[in-house]
C-alpha cells in the first residue's frame, strides 16, 4: 500500500503520474501536482478583492491540480493504486 503522506509530499514537489479507482469503479490515470509554482504555469492567477478561502485539508481524500484538464480534482485515499 502507498503511504499517503509520502504521496502528498511528492505532489507538493512536482508533477506525479498516478492511478486511482473512481467512485464508479473505473480506473483513472492522472498527472497532477499541488506545487503552486507549477500550477501557475497552467492557469492565469485570479485577481479578486475577495479574501482567499481557506482550503480544508481532508484526512480521507487528496486534492490535486490535474495537469491535463487544468483543474482541481480529488480522490478517496484508499482508492489510490499507484
Amino acid at each position: 500500500m502507498i503511504d499517503i503522506k509520502d504521496f502528498r509530499k511528492q505532489l507538493s514537489e512536482g508533477i506525479v503520474e498516478f492511478k486511482f479507482t473512481k467512485k464508479d469503479g473505473t480506473i483513472r490515470e492522472a498527472k497532477g501536482t499541488t506545487n503552486p509554482d507549477i500550477i501557475s504555469e497552467f492557469v492565469e492567477p485570479i485577481v479578486s478583492d475577495k479574501p482567499k478561502r481557506e482550503m480544508k485539508i481532508s484526512e480521507s481524500s487528496t486534492r490535486y491540480f490535474d495537469i491535463d484538464s487544468k483543474g482541481w480534482r480529488s480522490f478517496v485515499n484508499e482508492n489510490l493504486i499507484g
